[in-house]
């Protein structure tokens, strides 16, 4: 191989362009870019000065391409295209390129929507973002809609409506669809959400201020607390939002952070004095790799798919690199080349629609490599959040087995815990009570071997989180037979403190149940991390803490979250199932479809309740029959359906 090399970079031109490594069945290993293609494949041949990841790769090559470009930054440009296209494996890649969502509000209507959204923006509407996820989205969403009441609902619905619907009750919309709010007004309203999506919001509470003390000195009562409340939202919006660089506009901070074998790149959204969330991309890297080749893969992948900021700031030193400054200026968040890269021939690809810069030539791309302010403050504080974050890659990648061998160590227990029952309750001040249990093994979670127990209320003299846990272990164990032991957990881990730990404790000696359990409760501030483990050993009590950002630690939060999860779904299912039970159950043939029609058609119980035989029967698709039962069930039970 090394002979072909040699005689492949003999015949490479002192030109830019990109050049391909190929493996077995034509194989992209690895792609790169060069201002002289002959200089820089020249340094293949040093095997001396090649880092590990890149001796590696040219050991497995078979062949070598290369394709020139009429210039460096139509190389970088083809570069970035074809490693997103191919994925080679000795290269750097960004695995997630998934789209951000954005707050959308629609254009040129009478009553403008305000919407999730994701994909290419277009002008049909107000885009704001990006959002580092949908639930960031679903959060500011809600805060927007209680401050500025803009329907959300679909076109469809919105022109469909007769009576306003749930959202207007809960005081999450105008309800424009039934003319509760004027044209002007809600235009107002719309106008106000814009501007404070875009910054301009500094003489928005005192407008809505001077609007409440208006309506008050009207004696309008009832619209001055709607402000009110409207202003108590934007309050808190505005605490959450509360950064030190909204003078800075749009804004990427790009943080990089290498431990181990493992880089971390976090990447945060500020707009307009907006913080947008932020999400971390992972690397398995070599120690060889440089920083700067690093982040320059990640900027050029990451920006092809998204949008570029007028601002970026790093606490790695880019100001004056000028090939970050080319790329960042002229890469297309998406490519606009109508032809597939396999098209672009040997003698140039001049058919790359290159992005025009704004601003006649002048970078309008400003990158900051902050020494000293608050923007270094703010990057300071965001990497504490980063280096938790790469430990909890660490400790996630950590192989199960060796961490059941280090609970196994600090239990000081017979058995690798290879079968381990995690234990938590759920309900609502003592109602739908419901027990839950996960189960986890050396591959991780089973959720075949999940159960749910819904607590008995009756069969308890006292209802509290203590006798609910000992009402599970009962039901869990009362079949136990020690010559079965290889059926039952050799580890238990239980949500909660000395409480539960003396309930189970009691338990199983009742039972004369001997296995290993744990308890884990929240420690100071309830923050994660911070947990207080309770354990029986020798028939002793003891009581112990973990380094916060151990690989142990993170797995018993994971275990525990994961029971957690279990029994909130549980309890929210059941209550919903409560929930839904009606008086309309009591009603012959009268199901689940039947109550739809009904509520669809006169909105609530009560209207149900006064409804006549004649209105009854209107109901499409209930039948008279029905609509008889129902009308003579109202009579019997006196307007009062039981």
């Amino acid at each position: 191989m090394q002979k072909y090399l040699r005689e492949r970079i003999k015949e490479a031109p002192k030109k830019p362009g990109i050049y391909q490594f190929f493996g077995k069945n034509d194989q992209i290993l690895y792609i790169g870019k060069a201002k002289n293609l002959y200089n820089r494949l020249k340094n293949y041949l040093d095997t001396k000065n090649l880092t590990t990841r890149i001796t590696k790769m040219t050991l497995n090559a078979e062949k070598l391409e290369m394709i020139l470009t009429n210039n460096e930054i139509e190389a970088l440009l083809l570069e970035c295209n074809l490693i997103k296209k191919y994925k080679p494996k000795y290269n750097i890649l960004l695995k997630d390129s998934k789209s951000f969502p954005y707050i959308s509000i629609s254009k040129n209507e009478d009553f403008p929507k305000i919407f999730k959204y994701r994909g290419l923006k277009d002008n049909k509407s107000y885009h704001f973002g990006p959002f580092a996820n949908i639930y960031a989205v679903g959060q500011s969403m809600e805060s927007l809609k209680k401050t500025f009441l803009l329907r959300s609902c679909s076109d469809a619905e919105f022109r469909s409506r007769k009576r306003p619907c749930l959202e207007y009750e809960i005081k999450r919309c105008s309800a424009p669809c039934v003319d509760l709010i004027s044209k002007k007004e809600y235009q107002k309203l719309t106008e106000m959400a814009i501007n404070f999506l875009k910054g301009k919001n500094s003489n928005l509470q005192e407008e809505l201020s001077k609007k409440m003390k208006k309506y008050s000195e009207e004696l309008e009562f009832e619209k001055a607390a709607k402000i009110r409340d409207r202003i108590k939202s934007l309050s808190i919006i505005q605490a959450k939002q509360n950064i030190s660089i909204a003078e800075i506009g749009q804004m990427d901070m790009i943080l990089f952070m290498r431990k181990a074998d493992i880089v971390a790149i976090n990447i945060s959204f500020y707009r307009f004095g907006h913080n947008y969330g932020n999400k971390t991309y992972f690397f398995n890297i070599n120690l060889d790799d440089s920083d700067f080749d690093i982040i320059f893969a990640f900027i050029g992948q990451f920006y092809q798919n998204h949008e570029i900021p007028k601002n970026i700031i790093s606490n790695i030193d880019l100001e004056g690199r000028e090939d970050i400054y080319n790329l960042l200026s002229n890469l297309e968040t998406s490519f606009n080349g109508n032809k597939d890269v396999n098209e672009f021939s040997s003698v140039g690809i001049s058919q790359i629609q290159e992005r025009h810069n704004p601003l006649g030539g002048r970078r309008y791309v400003k990158i900051l490599y902050p020494k000293k302010g608050k923007k270094l403050q703010l990057i300071n504080d965001n990497l504490l959040f980063l280096q938790e974050e790469i430990d909890k890659k660490i400790a996630s990648d950590t192989k199960i087995a060796d961490l059941l061998l280090q609970l196994k160590v600090l239990l000081k227990i017979k058995h690798i815990p290879n079968r381990i029952e995690i234990y938590d309750n759920s309900h609502t001040s003592g109602t739908n009570v419901v027990g839950a249990m996960v189960f986890a093994s050396e591959n991780g979670f089973v959720k075949s071997n999940y159960r749910k127990f819904n607590i008995k209320l009756e069969e308890l003299s006292k209802k509290d989180d203590t006798n609910f846990l000992k009402q599970v272990f009962y039901r869990r164990f009362k079949d136990f037979d020690s010559h079965e032991e290889g059926n039952l957990p050799n580890l238990i881990i239980i949500d909660g403190g000395k409480g539960q730990l003396s309930a189970v404790e009691e338990v199983f000696d009742k039972q004369n149940i001997k296995i290993p359990f744990l308890c884990m409760s929240k420690g100071s501030g309830r923050n994660s991390g911070l947990e207080d483990y309770h354990i029986i050993q020798d028939n002793e009590y003891h009581h112990f803490n973990l380094p916060k950002n151990s690989a142990i630690s993170y797995y018993l939060q994971n275990l525990r979250d994961e029971a957690h999860r279990f029994a909130i779904g549980t309890h929210v299912a059941k209550r919903k199932k409560s929930m839904f039970k009606s008086e309309l159950d009591e009603i012959p043939n009268v199901g689940a479809a039947r109550k739809k029609l009904l509520l669809n058609h006169f909105g609530d119980l009560n209207s149900i309740k006064e409804a006549s035989l004649e209105d009854l029967k209107r109901v499409k698709n209930l039948g008279n029959k029905v609509a008889k039962q129902i009308f003579d069930f109202n009579i019997m039970s006196k307007s009062t359906l039981k």
